[in-house]
Parts: structure tokens; C-alpha cells; sequence
């Protein structure tokens, strides 16, 4: 009868969402998924556990959040994590040779 609508609630520190491996690795400068897979692996990173739904792997926002903010103050870390900042790389093809 009636219209559902959902109403999408705005980030807080009570409210986390989840982020598809697939825009958080964008997030990350657009690092491939073994790039995810090694940095699960190093302890020494802490970077965010897979929370797997359907076989899809996504990854909380808060602490994706955090682990950018260490590597920004951490300088030897950023070097074995590159690239990884808080803007989204473009989707699609990169221009220019290859």
C-alpha cells in the first residue's frame, strides 16, 4: 500500500557501518585485493578484519578510519602501506599508455 523508505543514517561514532572491500581498497589508492591479503597478514599493521556477509568481505568503517590515521602519522609505516588515503581513486581505466 504505502512506500517504505529507509532513512540513511549519518556517520557517528555510536553508528559504524561497513565498507565493500572493493571501495575501501580505492580508498586505499586502488591497492589490489593481495595488497588486502598481505596486510591482513602483518600484525604489525592492525589493519581491519574481513567481516565476511555472502562471500563478500567488508571491512568497518571506523576502524578502516583508523588504520588511515596511524599510517598518516606513522611515516615507516606508511612506506610498507603505501597509498593508502582517505579519497577514492576514479573508477574505471586509467588514462595513458601502458
Amino acid at each position: 500500500m504505502g512506500k517504505s523508505t529507509s532513512a540513511k543514517l549519518p556517520p557517528s561514532k555510536d553508528h559504524d557501518e561497513l565498507v565493500v572491500d572493493k571501495q575501501a581498497r580505492r580508498e586505499c589508492g586502488g591497492v589490489s585485493r593481495m595488497t588486502f591479503y598481505r596486510w591482513e597478514r602483518d600484525p604489525e599493521l592492525q589493519f581491519p578484519p574481513a567481516i565476511k556477509i555472502n562471500k563478500r568481505k567488508y571491512r568497518s568503517r571506523i576502524l578502516l578510519e583508523q588504520f588511515k590515521a596511524r599510517l598518516k602519522a606513522s611515516r615507516p609505516l606508511k612506506a610498507r602501506a603505501r597509498g593508502c588515503t582517505g579519497t577514492a581513486a576514479p573508477i574505471g581505466r586509467a588514462s595513458g599508455p601502458r
